[in-house]
């Protein structure tokens, strides 16, 4: 069975993809999908020892976090 391609690139949108590196596509996410996404930036940014530690695994939080612990213990 051929895989069924669900959208393709315009040629504008490939021009300006190789162009800037990146397409806009309205409509992808709801605005309530935005807005958790959103939450979830700043609360990874501003405040990660609120998250589950598998919510925040990224090598430079988890160091950032681990001096943070280390400086107020010391």
């Amino acid at each position: 069975m051929a895989k069924e391609q669900v959208s393709g690139m315009t040629d504008e949108e490939r021009f300006r993809f190789d162009l800037t590196g990146f397409i806009v596509r309205p409509a992808i996410l709801a605005p309530d999908e935005i807005a958790a996404i959103i939450d979830q930036i700043d609360r990874i940014k501003h405040d990660p020892e609120s998250l589950p530690e598998q919510e925040y695994t990224t090598t430079s939080i988890r160091i950032q976090s681990d001096a943070q612990k280390s400086i107020r213990q010391s």
